[in-house]
């Protein structure tokens, strides 16, 4: 379970770094 957890954190600060490459 905890491995599931952390993909999904993995994921989002990846969407979160493209996004604040989108930005730029």
């Amino acid at each position: 379970m905890e491995c599931l957890i952390n993909g999904v954190y993995e994921i989002t600060e990846l969407i979160s770094k493209e996004k604040e490459k989108n930005n730029e």
